[in-house]
């Protein structure tokens, strides 16, 4: 998935902050990375289970290439 789409996504995600964001950042170092990350990894960096799955669920990548796809 591209840079913007994996970026979306992360906006979409429900308890995804600002706060988490930066933190997820710190930790694994690119949006790239987080998205490769396991959701036990993404637990380890303080993302709650229900959370680290919504965000590397399927629906979530499907809804951001959506948007992406509709505002081109």
């Amino acid at each position: 998935m591209a840079a913007e789409k994996l970026w979306l996504a992360l906006t979409l995600t429900e308890g995804i902050g600002p706060a988490r964001l930066r933190n997820l950042l710190l930790r694994f170092g690119s949006v790239e990375e987080i998205f490769n990350a396991t959701p036990t990894a993404l637990t380890a960096a303080g993302i709650p289970p229900q959370t680290a799955s919504t965000l590397l669920s399927p629906q979530t990548a499907d809804k951001a290439a959506s948007i992406i796809d509709w505002c081109s």
